[in-house]
């Protein structure tokens, strides 16, 4: 592995969902911890204005934000200022932040306001106008917010992979064409994009109506869907808390998380 990539060899894997809920936030930072035990050359971007990622990976949050525009804040208000893209490149590395050895890009609730200003274009280019700024990673993760605006728009058009996790109700089954229009839509303007499959997160097998909704999906979705399953496991919490994959924090449940999140890195070509 290379240990500076061309920017061609830099995955770019957004987490996507317009219904909230189904764990993508979870699901990013479990993957970013992963590969960075695999030593990958790891970033995680927090698109969501709710900040939940920062949250859990920056506990003091609420004083941080209080020192300014930082992070995805202070680089949408940028976009919208029309600085130029070197300018651009050059806050994006200055607003990465690192705890306990995770790099991520942080964000807060005032960036929904900035969202609501972007326009189509602003936003299409909003992380595709950074994207010079990732060529010293292999993998970079977004995580999105739970509806289609700029930011999970910027998203799309700038990520060569993307992941639709899902739940085994309803709402979740009955709205996923949506997300795949919306990711076919995108795909328009950026040809690149791939879909590296729909994850099947928190299963568990004695859930009411699982065996039904998980029928429909492989009727439905078939090879799209990711062999694995991602379990409803307590100790994800904990993992996320202490930064670490363990098997004395999944217990039972280690081998099959580390097996969904190992073919998550194969499918997006990292390993």
């Amino acid at each position: 592995m290379k240990s500076t990539p061309e920017i061609s060899d830099t995955v770019i894997l957004t987490f996507c969902n317009n219904k909230g809920g189904v764990g993508k936030t979870s699901l990013a930072i479990l993957t970013v911890l992963y590969a960075l035990k695999r030593n990958v050359r790891t970033l995680l971007i927090d698109l969501d204005p709710q900040g939940n990622a920062t949250r859990a990976l920056l506990p003091d949050a609420v004083s941080f934000e209080q020192e300014g525009f930082f992070g995805i804040p202070q680089l949408a208000r940028l976009v919208l200022d029309r600085v130029p893209t070197e300018d651009l490149i050059r806050a994006f590395r200055e607003n990465i932040v690192v705890a306990d050895g995770i790099p991520f890009v942080p964000n807060d609730i005032r960036s929904a306001i900035m969202e609501k200003e972007l326009n189509s274009l602003e936003a299409v280019l909003f992380l595709r106008k950074m994207r010079g700024a990732l060529e010293d990673y292999r993998l970079v993760v977004v995580d999105t917010p739970p509806h289609l605006g700029g930011f999970l728009w910027s998203a799309l058009c700038a990520s060569t992979h993307v992941i639709i996790p899902v739940d085994l109700h309803f709402f979740s089954f009955w709205g996923l064409r949506n997300v795949l229009q919306t990711i076919e839509d995108a795909r328009a303007v950026n040809p690149e994009l791939k879909l590296a499959g729909i994850l099947i997160n928190r299963y568990r097998k004695r859930l009411r109506n699982a065996h039904e909704y998980l029928a429909r999906y492989e009727e439905t979705f078939g090879p799209k869907l990711l062999k694995n399953r991602m379990p409803d496991a307590a100790g994800v919490e904990v993992c996320i808390r202490r930064r670490d994959i363990r098997q004395s924090y999944l217990g039972k449940l280690y081998e099959r998380t580390m097996r969904v999140l190992q073919e998550i890195l194969e499918r997006t070509g990292v390993l």
